[in-house]
């Protein structure tokens, strides 16, 4: 492994909350490295790559130190979006795991997708060519030269009408006269990309649909077992149960606090 993929693992490792520190101790132990009885897992970490440890640290602890698409974007120079598209599309072969992270802006956490590291193995040619085959080819660039703004936004109107405009067009005044405005734009009657994107959407749309189903689905297996049953007529008889308990509790109770009545007898 390179030194940049190796130095990219031992940080999410790190500063995974979820990295079992006593497996670390235990495992520093076994190797005979020195540390303080309260050092950071982290600094022991340090010392146990120091002497050699890598590989073994990578064996034991991997799935500890899986990263997230934010930062397989920027190794890769793409948004976080395109990370999750290309292994929907089959570009990207590992399989990412959900990892929650605390976010200080919102003070709330939020699930993301992490991959093995070896996602960062892949040319960025083979991603990008993966990608425009799916998404879309690459375009064309343009730059076109006019006398003023106004005619920019009327030559641009215009070729919406055939193109697709990728970029938001950016314009430069010359140094004489005139302007120079750049965009890049795509072919709209392209079929065969138009359906390769629908058949990627509707795919993407069933794993949803089945990680919602299964999210579900433990959720009710989990309330089956806190209440020991096994349907939901059991579930829905246990309710009801429960209800006309509650309203004989709430009879019962009405009297609750009042004094009893005491009967003195005349005497003779």
């Amino acid at each position: 492994m390179k030194d940049n993929l190796k130095e990219i693992f031992l940080n999410e490792l790190k500063n995974n909350k979820d990295t079992p520190k006593q497996e670390v101790i235990k495992f520093a132990e076994e190797c005979g490295i020195d540390f303080k009885p309260r050092e950071a897992k982290s600094k022991i970490i340090d010392k146990l790559v120091a002497a050699g440890e890598f590989d073994t640290i990578f064996n034991k602890f991997e799935k500890f130190g899986y990263i997230p698409t934010w930062t397989i974007a920027d190794f890769y120079s793409v948004n976080t979006e395109r990370i999750d598209q290309l292994h929907k599309i089959g570009a990207i072969k590992e399989i990412p795991v959900k990892r929650e992270y605390y976010s200080r802006s919102s003070k709330s956490y939020y699930t993301v997708n992490t991959y093995p590291v070896s996602v960062l193995e892949y040319s960025r040619e083979e991603l990008d060519e993966a990608y425009n085959k799916t998404y879309g080819q690459e375009g064309f660039k343009f730059r076109i030269e006019t006398n003023s703004k106004d005619e920019v936004e009327i030559l641009i109107n215009e070729l919406r009408k055939l193109f697709k405009i990728e970029k938001i067009p950016t314009t430069y005044e010359r140094r004489k006269e005139g302007y120079n405005t750049y965009f890049t734009v795509k072919l709209l009657n392209n079929s065969e990309f138009e359906q390769n994107k629908f058949l990627s959407e509707i795919e993407s749309l069933k794993n949803k649909n089945k990680e919602t189903e299964e999210y579900y689905r433990n959720i009710l297996l989990g309330i089956y077992k806190q209440f020991n049953v096994d349907s939901r007529m059991d579930l829905v008889k246990i309710s009801r149960e429960y209800l006309e308990l509650k309203e004989k509790s709430k009879k019962n109770s009405r009297g609750a606090g009042r004094k009893p009545r005491v009967y003195f007898k005349d005497k003779p």
